[in-house]
């Protein structure tokens, strides 16, 4: 699967579970607790003129509550899976599992 396309169906998902999500873009929480994907989205992929841009970045999902699920490293490869890392949690490995 696509980088691009198992990061959207990961939101998406995510987003439908009821979760809020936090994208750190490996400087700064650049959102935090969104389940907005529009936001997310943009500030991950972002473009200029026709070119995407993307870096290594971290995902941080969270119940509705607050509480934090864990989270998920990213290095985006259009050759493959971009998940690197995740934190290990019964909650968040079926949410990796219902996206890969």
């Amino acid at each position: 699967m696509k980088a691009k396309t198992q990061v959207r169906k990961l939101l998406k998902v995510a987003i439908a579970k009821g979760y809020v999500i936090s994208y750190h873009d490996g400087e700064e929480w650049a959102v935090k607790q969104s389940a907005d994907l529009s936001a997310l989205w943009k500030e991950i992929y972002w473009t200029e003129g026709n070119w995407f841009h993307v870096e290594e970045f971290t995902l941080k999902i969270r119940k509705a509550d607050g509480s934090v699920i864990g989270n998920i490293f990213f290095v985006p490869d259009d050759d493959g899976s971009s998940i690197c890392d995740y934190t290990i949690g019964a909650e968040l490995e079926t949410l990796i599992r219902e996206v890969e």
